[in-house]
């Protein structure tokens, strides 16, 4: 079992092994941060915030300019199909595991509007990560729903205007929310649990 558990942790990059010399922890460069079992741990655990900054930082890179892309060359197909997903994150605003879903998927109709298939195929790799990071951000506050729902709202307006750059601005300002919230609040958070499991104030 013990040796079944260190092969494990050695195929996410996590420990060095090697034959007839002690194993050591690998650093934190050399983990697969985008495997199922890292994001669970660091769930189950308490992730550093860091994770969450950079996650953050590739989106803003790939998705700002996928939106701008999006209302450029989005189809009356692609328009229906945000309209959609639009329409199902105001159904699923009472049920947070639900929204998160949804808001994946909301920002892959963003994506599959750009009619670029490597945007498609990166963020699919990405996939783990990004609910990881959503699951974060709605669960800690439900009021932070209604704003994440009227960000979706004003990009999806600027995309059927047909106006990259106010897609690009709408894009840039919910992922600059998000940011926010995920990164600023969350460290905010695990510094309060951290003095109260301490017995300090």
């Amino acid at each position: 079992m013990i040796r079944e558990a260190f092969r494990i942790v050695a195929t996410l990059g996590m420990i060095e092994t090697h034959q007839g010399r002690v194993s050591r922890v690998s650093e934190p460069a050399t983990w697969r941060d985008l495997s199922p079992e890292i994001l669970a741990a660091r769930l189950e655990v308490g992730v550093d915030d860091g994770i969450l900054k950079e996650s953050l930082e590739l989106r803003r890179v790939i998705e700002t300019e996928a939106a701008a892309l999006a209302a450029e060359r989005a189809t009356d197909d692609d328009i229906a199909a945000m309209r959609q997903q639009l329409d199902a994150l105001d159904g699923a605003s009472d049920d947070p595991q639900a929204y998160a879903a949804q808001d994946v998927a909301f920002h892959d109709a963003v994506l599959r509007a750009t009619h670029n298939r490597l945007f498609l195929q990166l963020i699919d790799s990405m996939r783990e990560l990004l609910m990881f990071v959503r699951r974060l951000s709605i669960t800690a506050s439900a009021d932070r729903i209604p704003t994440s729902r009227e960000g979706h709202r004003v990009l999806f307006e600027a995309i059927t205007a047909r106006s990259p750059e106010a897609a690009r601005r709408a894009m840039s300002d919910h992922l600059a929310w998000a940011e926010r919230v995920n990164v600023g609040e969350y460290r905010t958070a695990r510094a309060a649990l951290r003095s109260e499991r301490h017995g300090t104030t």
